[in-house]
């Protein structure tokens, strides 16, 4: 059973500057709904956080750098808050951290450093040593999923073909600024990976890495054998394709047509992903 997540929150998020330069992107809020139907402002981590617990994960390695302190103040129990809302009176609010914190509590998350930026390749090479031969799930931090359903349908497909990566994929209208995949249809309905591409000026097709993906072991070695390229970095797409490119077997899962998926990394992605948290919800 996968039952660990490696969740990347070290980035400096400057698209969406100047609300990054202090307080992280992975903190930018975004609405939900308690079960009562009461509407609440979270940010978008504490949602990954949430959703990942709720579809079973307990693991959580979360790689932070720099001024990310927000993040782990968040998913720190703090009980003194608690008592101060119920003399206020506020036993509601009180009741829903309280639920959040039993959630924190019952996992297990390291919080690992990232000193210098040097990409998502990088950042994801962190957790090795604590993960060893484990297979894990790679959750973007910065990316809203409302929907719980896809990471059950791909584990699914990880745990039926066995491959070495089962990559996150998605139909977009301009793949231009994502990972872009081309793909290859083989027997029951599964799609092998033959190529992926980071934000190609002029792509091959229009399906979008999602920033979800299942990984083998096998993708750190990719990582280490990966060469940077703009900007230094060394991007997680480059090193799927490293994977590929060292003979081992990519699937992919592809996301429904209207499954919400949405990177909050630019303004406009961000206005998107709060439009539709709180339309969702009215």
């Amino acid at each position: 059973m996968i039952d660990t997540v490696i969740i990347p929150a070290a980035g400096l998020g400057t698209r969406l500057f100047t609300v990054t330069k202090e307080s992280p992107k992975e903190m930018v809020p975004l609405f939900s709904m308690t079960t009562n139907g009461k509407i609440l402002v979270k940010p978008l981590l504490e949602i990954i956080f949430e959703n990942l617990f709720d579809s079973g994960f307990r693991n959580f390695c979360i790689i932070v750098g720099r001024g990310k302190e927000t993040i782990e103040n968040h998913l720190s129990p703090h009980y003194d808050f608690i008592d101060l809302l119920k003399k206020k009176g506020e036993y509601e609010y009180a009741n829903i951290l309280l639920g959040i914190y039993k959630k924190i509590e019952k996992s297990s998350i390291v919080w690992i450093r990232q000193h210098i930026q040097k990409g998502i390749g990088p950042a994801t090479l962190l957790a090795e040593k604590i993960l060893g031969d484990k297979p894990f799930l790679f959750h973007a931090g910065d990316l809203y999923i409302p929907q719980t359903n896809y990471l059950k349908q791909m584990l699914n497909i990880h745990r039926k073909m066995k491959p070495s990566a089962t990559i996150g994929i998605k139909e977009v209208d301009d793949p231009r600024q994502y990972g872009v995949a081309t793909l290859k249809k083989i027997p029951n309905n599964i799609y092998q990976v033959i190529r992926v591409v980071e934000k190609p000026k002029k792509p091959l097709t229009n399906f979008a890495l999602t920033g979800v993906n299942v990984f083998e072991s096998a993708i750190f070695d990719a990582i280490k054998n990966t060469k940077s390229g703009v900007k230094g970095e060394i991007q997680l797409t480059d090193s799927i394709q490293t994977l590929i490119n060292m003979n081992h077997d990519v699937i992919a899962s592809k996301m429904k047509v209207h499954d919400v998926c949405i990177d909050i990394g630019t303004p406009r992605n961000y206005f998107a992903a709060l439009s539709y948290s709180f339309n969702s919800h009215k």
